[in-house]
């Protein structure tokens, strides 16, 4: 799968959840292999796309989404027309 869809993905699920998720929920829902998904995790955090609150990036991380996250999967929702009303 393309790693931008993947990401995508990612904001997606913590947008719904609204709270911190563990990282084996992350791994779920991707289908990465804990490495590969600690990369991902990290390039999300350097952007501010989400929290990270263990440094550990091992698979007991969790992670929430920020401001920054939710603006960003809005406008991906809206363009994908899946969920027009978030913005009400």
């Amino acid at each position: 799968m393309d790693e931008v869809i993947i990401r995508q993905n990612i904001l997606k699920y913590l947008f719904e959840k609204k709270d911190f998720v563990k990282g084996r929920e992350l791994t779920a829902i991707s289908g990465l292999e804990k490495d590969d998904l600690r990369y991902l995790v990290h390039f999300l955090e350097v952007k501010g796309y989400l929290i990270v609150k263990s440094s550990s990036y091992g698979m007991s991380y969790y992670t929430k989404i920020t401001k920054k996250g939710i603006d960003i999967i809005k406008n991906i929702l809206v363009k994908k027309e899946d969920v027009p009303h978030i913005l009400k």
